[in-house]
């Protein structure tokens, strides 16, 4: 937990995928606009996805 952040997270059980190739082949738009929106607005976004599912989590800073 950290003071003034918001964490966002999201996790399936699929198949999973190579998230560099996919990003690379311009074929997944939506991983790539979790990506750039995340950065727009100071936050990060990391996408880990294996043979057990894919996990997204996102960092956004908040003002309060």
């Amino acid at each position: 937990v950290e003071k003034d952040v918001l964490f966002l997270i999201s996790r399936d059980n699929g198949k999973g995928f190579d998230v560099s190739s996919t990003l690379n082949s311009g074929a997944s738009f939506g991983l790539f606009s979790i990506l750039e929106r995340s950065r727009a607005i100071n936050g990060k976004a990391t996408i880990h996805s294996g043979a057990t599912g894919t996990l997204i989590k996102i960092k956004i800073p908040i003002n309060v």
